[in-house]
């Protein structure tokens, strides 16, 4: 590369410049026009191609007006209005920031100017031609890979089959030859490591495996991962010769994938059978689904949680109607914005295409003639409904309605038979009537009569049956409890405490109901449901679910997939999964005991309808489903209030409590706010609701407080919860631990690093008891406690510490924001402890993005691992670099309002530093 020293103003012969690409500087900003990026005082910035793509026109002719007809012409293929180029210009500068702003000027009645020097350096050539790709060539810049045959395109080049020295090493390479292209590629990356991370290793998905984002042309690389579902299904007739039953299986796959996208707000808005590749596998047919170029975050802010930076992407709440034509919503096609249910369509197209077996055949008028399947038109339908309200609302319901398709058909068969048996027996009471009628009154009396008696008998044998078997499972549960584990003396004189712990108690009762209930199935599964109950309450998660498994594993046996206790263990395993962060598979348990369950049951005021509404709730939350929680949300307060009696005020608090946060979630303030509002008034505020709920919504209501600013106001809530939870359970239950976690924060805002430090070890203590050391509140708590421990000067410790919560995570892909912020720990440590040389090699590794994903403080972080790498370059006696960084990093702290106190530190270091008096 080589600096252009041309000064600004002289204009520029475009002859020598033809073709070439340039970065360009100024005024804070850098804009790589190969690459169409832009970057504001070292950060990437969001912004659409077009914009960009203005600049660069702008930056080639510094100094030069360039007129709106020309920009235009150039820029627009097609005749537009000139408000589009206004348009594009306040984008770029809002992108670009006042400073940086003011040097696109406006030359009334002309067009724009770039105005001020600007550096210029080349970076490589546009490519003017196609890319040129044949077989037999070696993948460019990827050493080992030869390219084998073009196997089509995608929205941003072609797609190229590669083979590697081994004959069954086969990867695919997505190529991209300019910057907008460029653009794709990247958001394919960003989507698909977002995938990876928040879904885990899943056969329906294939990860990037490599890029290369820096030089044309650039390239995306994966596995081999089969072909697209159209090739697949034309070769040796495979489609034509399927069933229907296989071609149903096959698309409940592709609806269960985008399902599981949809749980992690990702829309993929390109939804079509080339964007499906296929794999003929031991256990069939197995789909891929690929192709997220064209995706759309719903819920960004997720990116920085999983620690996957942001490439490619664009925030946009506008109409957009990206994709295929033939498989848009009609929502999209009037200018509205995708949603959910614009997948959704484009998946009932695609199941229509798969039943008739034309993937070319789009749904025109009088499409049911082509399906002679009644519940099938009413999938389709609800499908592909022109109304989006009325359309499925999500992928996960229509694999739902397809699984169950055969258990839906026989379910409607025999009502069909019932009403057949109905009329045919009212018909012929009709006719009988008409003949004989004081005859038949007599029989059909004396028969009814004896139909009646008859199942009233068996009925109440059944039920005396039932009922005998309940009690005497009642009686025994209630013996083995208040014997075999309250009068235990292991429990009341064995033990050397004054009180006995919950924890203590329940994990007794697990070690005896096994010997207590021995060749009592039944009986031990609801002992360990009860048991699983208490503990997910009480959120000793991984307990709970032994228990929930044990209780399962018993009744397989014993009980049909729809019991009500089995269903009940199943709902609770769903929730439990919630609580140990496995959102996939807290989904499909839910998913699993809802189908087991069956809709009727569902829909009936029952205990059980309850349950499952509670864990539907929890779980859609957890999936980023927060418009579909509602729903269940607000079912659970009915239920909740239809089924509790006079004494169960927590039930109703609890599904209160939960239809608020939903609603917070959702932004729907003023309603959350009337919600919390009610449950401080009686009968909620009566002792009836109980500690352990009481303690949920007071946390929220601390770390409310907390972002307010409003420190005094949040210590009087979570000390009181700390209290009352400590009391109540021991000082190592769960929302006490989580109340120490938050005070640990307001301990650190005011610099008083002797009480965070005994807050943060408290936590981490009672997250280790409740959770397990691996759980991921563990070991955030355990990293905010050597980070505490660090800023009290206690740099050997922290050092320890750090060193074991970074094995304990070396593994863990999910966990990379916390992997930053350790080895951000272990750096400053590490200067601390006379390694600056290694602390600067370790600083080069940590991202400000990823410190910043698990923190609530203030967002300085850029500025801290500077300060520190100034700090490093002082104990290495290069102070000449070091000072100018650290004034720097203190005025960046300023802006970014960092803690008083660890400013002040900053300014002392760096009065030392100019006195050449320490370090």
């Amino acid at each position: 590369m080589s600096n252009d020293d041309r000064p600004s103003g002289s204009g520029s012969s475009r002859g020598d410049d033809e073709g070439a690409s340039f970065c360009y500087r100024f005024a804070g900003a850098e804009f790589d026009e190969l690459a169409l990026t832009l970057r504001v005082a070292e950060l990437e910035v969001a912004v659409e191609p077009m914009p960009l793509r203005v600049l660069a026109e702008l930056l080639r002719r510094p100094g030069e007006a360039v007129t709106r007809n020309e920009l235009l012409d150039r820029l627009w293929p097609e005749p537009t209005g000139d408000h589009v180029l206004t348009s594009a210009v306040n984008r770029l500068r809002k992108a670009l920031g006042a400073e940086a702003a003011e040097r696109i000027e406006s030359v009334p009645r002309v067009g724009y100017r770039f105005a001020g020097p600007v550096e210029r350096i080349a970076v490589g050539r546009r490519m003017a031609q196609p890319l040129g790709l044949q077989s037999g060539q070696p993948v460019p810049g990827r050493s080992g890979m030869q390219l084998v045959r073009c196997l089509g395109g995608h929205s941003a080049g072609p797609v190229w089959l590669a083979r590697g020295e081994r004959p069954d090493e086969q990867r695919v390479y997505k190529f991209a030859a300019d910057g907008e292209s460029l653009a794709t590629l990247k958001r394919e990356y960003t989507v698909g490591r977002m995938l990876h991370r928040a879904l885990g290793a899943r056969a329906d998905f294939v990860p990037p495996l490599g890029a290369n984002f820096e030089h044309a042309p650039f390239w995306l690389e994966a596995a081999y991962a089969g072909t697209d579902l159209p090739t697949w299904a034309a070769q040796e007739g495979r489609l034509a010769r399927s069933t229907r039953a296989e071609r149903i299986a096959l698309f409940v796959q592709i609806a269960n994938a985008v399902a599981a996208a949809h749980g992690v707000a990702v829309l993929h808005r390109d939804l079509k059978p080339a964007n499906v590749l296929v794999c003929d596998g031991p256990a069939g047919a197995q789909i891929r689904l690929v192709d997220f170029g064209a995706s759309r975050l719903l819920q960004p802010e997720r990116l920085r949680s999983l620690g996957v930076t942001a490439l490619g992407l664009t925030v946009s709440n506008g109409p957009d109607a990206a994709g295929t034509p033939l498989y848009l919503a009609p929502e999209l096609l009037a200018g509205h914005a995708p949603t959910l249910a614009s997948d959704v369509y484009a998946l009932g197209l695609m199941l229509y295409q798969l039943l008739v077996g034309d993937f070319r055949r789009p749904m025109s008028t009088g499409w049911q003639r082509d399906i002679d399947d009644a519940l099938l038109v009413e999938d389709l339908t609800a499908a592909t409904e022109g109304r989006p309200e009325a359309r499925l609302q999500s992928a996960a319901e229509l694999a739902h309605r397809l699984a169950a398709l055969e258990a839906r058909r026989a379910e409607r068969e025999r009502a069909a038979s019932d009403a057949a048996d109905a009329a045919r027996a009212a018909d012929l009471l009709q006719r009988s009537r008409a003949r004989r009628p004081w005859v038949i009154a007599i029989v059909a009396s004396l028969a009814l009569g004896l139909m009646t008696s008859l199942w009233l008998q068996v009925r109440a044998t059944d039920a005396r049956q039932r009922a005998q078997a309940e009690s005497a499972r009642a009686e025994a549960v209630t013996e083995f409890l208040n014997k075999d584990v309250l009068q235990s003396a292991d429990v009341l004189r064995a033990s050397t405490q004054k009180t006995v712990s919950m924890f203590d108690i329940l994990q007794r009762a697990s070690e005896r109901a096994g010997a207590r209930f021995a060749g009592q199935p039944r009986t031990e599964a609801a002992v360990r449901r009860q048991l699983g109950d208490i503990l997910l309450r009480l959120q000793y998660l991984a307990q709970a679910e032994r228990e929930f498994a044990r209780a399962l594993e018993l009744l397989e046996g014993t009980a049909p997939a729809d019991d009500d206790e089995a269903l009940a263990v199943r709902f609770g395993l769903a929730q439990t999964s919630v609580g140990l962060f496995r959102s996939a598979q807290a989904l499909e348990r839910l998913q699993a005991a809802e189908h087991a369950a069956g809709s009727v049951r569902l829909a009936g005021r029952t205990e059980l309808a309850r349950r499952a509404a509670r864990a539907r709730v929890d779980v859609l939350m957890d999936a980023q489903r927060p418009q579909e929680a509602l729903t269940a949300a607000q079912r659970l307060v009915a239920l909740s209030d239809a089924l509790a009696g006079p004494d169960d005020i927590g039930m109703r608090f609890e599904a209160r409590q939960r239809l608020g946060e939903v609603q917070l979630r959702l932004g729907d303030k003023a309603s959350a706010e009337a919600v919390f509002a009610e449950l401080k008034q009686a009968p909620f505020s009566d002792a009836g609701v109980g500690e352990a709920l009481l303690a949920r919504a007071r946390l929220r209501a601390g770390r409310e407080a907390i972002n307010a600013g409003k420190l005094d106001e949040a210590e009087a809530i979570l000390t009181g919860v700390r209290d009352a939870m400590t009391r109540a359970f021991g000082p190592n239950e769960m929302y006490a631990g989580g109340a120490n976690f938050e005070l640990t924060d307001i301990h650190i805002a005011r610099g008083d690093l002797d009480k965070a430090a005994q807050t943060a070890r408290a936590a981490a203590e009672a997250f280790a008891t409740a959770l397990g050391e691996q759980h991921f509140y563990t070991l955030n708590a355990r990293a905010n406690l050597a980070a505490v421990e660090l800023d009290r000067g206690e740099a050997a410790e922290a050092m320890r510490q750090f060193d074991a919560l970074r094995h304990l995570t070396a593994a863990d892909r999910n966990a990379e924001a916390l992997v930053a912020g350790i080895d951000f720990g272990r750096a400053k440590a590490m200067i601390q402890l006379g390694r600056a040389a290694q602390a600067l090699a370790l600083l080069d590794t940590v991202g400000a993005e990823q410190l910043a994903a698990a923190s609530w403080g203030p967002q300085d972080f850029q500025w801290q691992i500077q300060a520190a790498r100034a700090r490093a370059l002082l104990a290495l006696g290069r102070r000449s670099e070091a000072i100018p960084l650290l004034r720097e990093a203190i005025s960046g702290m300023e802006r970014a309002s960092s803690y008083r106190w660890a400013i002040d530190r900053q300014r002392g270091l760096l009065a030392r530093a100019e006195r050449g008096t320490g370090r």
